[in-house]
């Protein structure tokens, strides 16, 4: 093997055999200067730094410092960069700025232990992550003169920046001019052991950007009632101060409690001391399609009691047990579910155990020809009721999804009108069960409809895609050729609504469209595909022959102009945000009108489910230590930079 020449230069290895000078210590902080050289050894063992750039070479040892290789990459960047003098080298700037740093730098201990504190807020760290090991040697090593805090004090810091938060925020809602959207949501934890109620205000910014901030979450701690919750409701709206300007309080009760519900509306009602005295309490759209499963399930209480006894006499014994799979095996349903009881508070798990048992009833026929014991079995006429009544809560479940997946407020808008329309139909059914239930339904929703349906049709009529075609549309799917006897109803409410954000005491003219009759025969299973397309046809139909009239009010300005047509992604606040100085009373009206949450279609995840999941995590943390937490976390901002 040839050896190099005694006088040749060689590159120092990195494996720290070379001379005692030039070996680099790996705890030492090594220069960003090197970048920008490649350090090697002369031809008599002295150390030497070559420009990467130019070549260009310096004595090296460690004796001599970086200064003057830190002023030649200077110079030999701005040469490079066309001599412009401002230009100076990356890794310079970079190592005078930390310079410049190290030499100012002042720690702060409080501070640190804020940002600790903050650290946990945001990301949901264990307050008890102070006293690890291994976190207490990071720090220390990256500050030794840092003194962590016990978990009491880490409460402590919690408690003050909620405190802080709070009061931005208080400041920032007073300083907004728009109405407010409250929610009040009721949820219980996964094991069913804790309910929360958790209280999140709806808004859109100064920047029309839809905001929601959580105000309260609290535990109720065992037994509850509408009292309770109603007071929990007025310390909030007093400590906030922000009940003057509510526009709607929006109940999510889970699961749906109908009496809990009309006891809260009927107090907080006698709020007026609060509240502005025009705020519309809703239901949710979701929680009315529970409550109706909930009517169409009493309608089969007495087959579902039938129902659950047959399920627990399958299960009751080993031997009984393996009597009913040898039936399941014999009909071959192995692939069916197994049958199991429900929780009766809880529809949905009533709905599950009905279809279960619905795909095993041969099987159960079958037990009860082979097993004289078994004398439980519902009846072929109850099985038969039962499959109708199925079918029927099967229609409004696809519509509860089918809004749930919607993109817009018109979808949604016609999934309403699709259960509506279903409700209508199912009243002129041949069974008389399902009139029955239908019956049951209507009045339920007939209350819904009546104070939902005004929101939700400004809400779609403030869309400028859309504007009042889609109302139209899906009032004809409801009423058919009666539509017109309906519409006017909303029109003057509409109006109604527009004089209170105007000024203007003109009458605007109400829509003359002709609207067009539908067949209401068979239930309605909704797609967005079908609906939009139908509503297409319609919509053609109607500007090929009519027109609005023309009275040059703001609103009437804005209804008689073609909907406008936008790009299939556009965002309804930036249209109004660039629209509201040409409408400027309904840029007011679609400010307020969007903050409520359908018009966003409320979220899969909501706040107050997002904040139940992650109070799994503050086991054995004091009720007012979790709220601020779940609080501070949804509050707090990214830092926009790091602060020294």
């Amino acid at each position: 093997m040839a050896t190099p020449g005694i006088n040749a230069e060689r590159e120092l290895p990195s494996n720290g055999n070379a001379n005692r000078d030039m070996v680099i210590n790996k705890k030492r902080k090594v220069s960003s200067v090197w970048e920008g050289f490649k350090k090697h050894e002369g031809k008599y063992g002295e150390a030497w730094a070559t420009c990467k750039y130019c070549n260009k070479r310096y004595r090296a040892e460690s004796t001599r410092g970086t200064s003057n290789l830190h002023k030649h990459l200077q110079k030999c960047l701005s040469k490079r960069h066309g001599g412009a003098e401002q230009q100076s080298s990356p890794l310079v700037e970079s190592d005078d700025l930390i310079s410049s740093i190290q030499r100012n730098f002042v720690f702060d201990q409080e501070r640190s232990h804020l940002n600790i504190a903050r650290m946990m807020i945001k990301h949901g760290y264990p307050l008890d992550m102070v006293q690890h090991e291994f976190f207490e040697t990071f720090v220390k090593n990256l500050q030794p003169t840092f003194q962590l805090h016990s978990k009491d004090m880490v409460e402590a810091d919690v408690l003050a920046i909620y405190r802080q938060e709070k009061e931005k925020l208080i400041r920032c809602f007073n300083n907004l001019s728009c109405l407010f959207c409250l929610t009040i949501e009721l949820l219980s934890s996964d094991d069913r052991k804790m309910t929360y109620c958790c209280l999140t205000l709806h808004f859109i910014d100064d920047e029309w950007k839809q905001k929601k901030k959580i105000l309260a979450f609290r535990n109720l701690q065992g037994n509850y009632d509408a009292e309770t919750i109603q007071e929990i409701i007025r310390s909030v709206l007093i400590e906030w101060g922000i009940g003057k300007n509510l526009n709607f309080i929006w109940l999510n009760i889970a699961p749906p409690n109908d009496q809990m519900i009309g006891e809260l509306k009927s107090k907080l009602s006698d709020q007026d001391s609060l509240l502005n005295g025009d705020e519309c309490f809703l239901s949710s759209y979701a929680q009315i399609v529970h409550l109706l499963i909930q009517d169409g399930l009493f309608e089969i209480k007495s087959v579902l009691c039938k129902i659950r006894e047959s399920i627990a006499y399958v299960n009751g014994t080993q031997d009984r047990r393996e009597m009913f799979q040898k039936a399941i095996n014999q009909l071959k349903l192995q692939d069916k579910n197994k049958a199991s009881l429900d929780v009766p508070t809880r529809w949905d798990t009533t709905f599950s155990m009905l279809e279960n048992a619905l795909d095993l009833r041969n099987a159960f026929a079958y037990l009860e020809q082979t097993d004289s014991e078994f004398r439980v079995n519902p009846s072929v006429e109850e099985w038969s009721i039962s499959t109708i009544i199925l079918d029927c809560l099967k229609v409004l479940i696809l519509h509860e999804s089918a809004s749930n997946a919607s993109t817009g407020v018109e979808l949604y808008f016609l999934n309403v009108c699709g259960v509506y329309k279903n409700l209508i139909q199912w009243k002129r059914s041949q069974h008389a069960f399902v009139r029955s239930m239908a019956d049951r339904m209507l009045v339920r929703f007939d209350e819904f409809w009546t104070k939902f349906c005004l929101a939700l049709g400004i809400l779609t009529i403030l869309n400028p895609c859309f504007k009042l075609d889609v109302v139209e549309y899906g009032y004809s799917q409801i009423y058919g050729s009666d539509a017109n006897l309906f519409l006017p109803r909303l029109h003057n409410d509409l109006k109604r609504v527009y004089h209170r954000y105007s000024s203007d005491s003109s009458n605007p003219a109400a829509s003359t469209s002709t609207l067009a009759d539908v067949n209401c025969c068979t239930s309605f299973n909704p797609t967005s595909e079908d609906m939009l397309q139908g509503f297409r046809a319609w919509q053609k139909r109607k500007y090929e022959s009519n027109s609005l009239d023309s009275q040059k009010v703001e609103l009437d300005q804005y209804l008689e102009q073609p909907p406008e047509n936008l790009s299939k992604d556009y965002n309804v606040l930036e249209w109004w945000h660039a629209n509201a100085p040409k409408f400027p009373i309904l840029g007011r009206m679609a400010r307020d009108f969007f903050a409520i949450p359908v018009s966003t279609i409320v979220s899969k995840s909501s706040a107050a489910e997002e904040a139940v999941k992650m109070n799994s995590t503050f086991n054995h943390v004091r009720p007012e230590i979790v709220e601020a937490l779940i609080c501070g976390r949804d509050w707090l901002e990214s830092p926009s930079q790091v602060l020294f």
